[in-house]
């Protein structure tokens, strides 16, 4: 089965000023999705609309697809981009991979890939257990909490909850073809744990991502040697400075 990973990182960010090439502790943070994709097997192609983005992704070694700018506004939805990425693409399946979650490595997307391949399901979607997420709360028109549940439970009593950490979502062609859309059908959860499912959305989510992934790299020598390569070939590729 030939699977292609989209890897969406448009240059704008809201948030974070250049979020995607963040240094996170001495590469850019793209680089981690990119080189965990590549190492799961996967052919990998970065969308964007940037060209510095297009320079780090060729040199961390992914392809390189250039969307239209009206593909990378922010209230562009994922769904279009892919289906400009996949225009006359070869595949069996597709795997959607954000660069805000550079925790996620390879053995999670061979997790993803294991399960695509079986034939068992339509779609995988990564997931991480959070119990809280019956307790949910809103307000009414007055600002008054309102609980969205109606008998407060026993957390014992719950059933495991779990929560889309946006780091992987893959679909088979049909499924993709039928549905257009990044999940559809008998969809299989992979399960992530807490600290692999953080999601770079502001700059606090971008200190904790670096914690964990400097203890990454102290566990795990290929992540170590990986960072190590990418540090010493820098002055090589013709990049931007990362972004503080």
């Amino acid at each position: 089965m030939k699977i292609v990973a989209i890897i969406p990182a448009r240059g704008g960010s809201k948030r974070v000023s250049g979020k995607n090439l963040s240094e996170m502790c001495g590469v850019p943070m793209l680089n981690w999705t990119i080189w965990a994709s590549l190492d799961a097997g996967l052919e990998t192609w970065v969308s964007t609309d940037d060209r510095d983005t297009a320079l780090i992704a060729e040199g961390a070694g992914a392809f390189v697809h250039l969307r239209p700018a009206h593909l990378a506004t922010d209230e562009a939805a994922i769904e279009p981009v892919i289906e400009d990425m996949l225009a006359g693409c070869s595949y069996d399946a597709l795997m959607l991979l954000q660069p805000t979650s550079p925790l996620r490595n390879e053995s999670h997307i061979r997790d993803a890939v294991i399960a695509l391949e079986s034939n068992s399901c339509d779609s995988v979607v990564s997931v991480v257990p959070d119990p809280g997420a019956f307790f949910l709360w809103t307000t009414n028109d007055d600002a008054d909490g309102q609980p969205l549940y109606k008998v407060r439970p026993r957390t014992q009593d719950l059933s495991t909850l779990y929560r889309e950490n946006g780091a992987i979502y893959g679909t088979t062609r049909s499924a993709w073809e039928k549905s257009k859309n990044r999940l559809s059908g008998k969809t299989v959860l992979i399960d992530m744990p807490p600290w692999a499912s953080v999601d770079v959305d502001t700059m606090d989510d971008l200190e904790v991502a670096r914690f964990w992934m400097l203890r990454e790299l102290m566990r795990r020598n290929s992540v170590y040697a990986r960072a190590a390569r990418w540090m010493q070939r820098a002055d090589t590729i013709p990049a931007p400075s990362l972004k503080p």
